[in-house]
């Protein structure tokens, strides 16, 4: 018994998404570079103070233009709760090019210390996930 293929393109893959302070892109060259990268937070008090959060994200796999969806979840609850998300349309040169992504969120608090993840959704699928642990500085 054969399976019916869906009609979508398969979601696009994030070889590579990494959360930092800041994202340099030379402009002669072209060249990416990543300032600071962080797996882990920690802030005096909560809501956390605000901080931009910087996101580089590579992409393939798909052509033309492509709606992502960015998210924050606490996941050491019972229930994962979305803490904010952003949506993002990125265009998509060739299948088996590498788009270089860069998305930031301005002002961004943590509410509470915890467990979090950043997902990032195409095509209703959660296609990269990067964990991130937030405490209390000194915690």
């Amino acid at each position: 018994m054969s399976k019916k293929r869906s009609d979508l393109p398969p979601p696009t893959v994030p070889p590579c998404m990494l959360i930092c302070d800041g994202v340099i892109v030379e402009q002669r060259t072209g060249k990416t570079s990543l300032i600071g990268t962080f797996s882990g937070v920690a802030a005096p008090t909560f809501p956390s103070p605000p901080k931009d959060l910087h996101f580089y994200i590579q992409l393939t796999s798909l052509v033309g233009e492509v709606t992502v969806r960015l998210a924050c979840m606490r996941v050491d609850q019972p229930e994962p709760e979305e803490v904010y998300s952003s949506v993002h349309v990125v265009r998509q040169r060739g299948k088996l090019v590498v788009e270089e992504i860069h998305l930031v969120w301005n002002q961004f608090q943590f509410p509470n210390p915890g467990e979090y993840a950043i997902q990032l959704w195409s095509q209703d699928q959660c296609i990269a996930e990067r964990r991130l642990t937030v405490r209390s500085k000194g915690g």
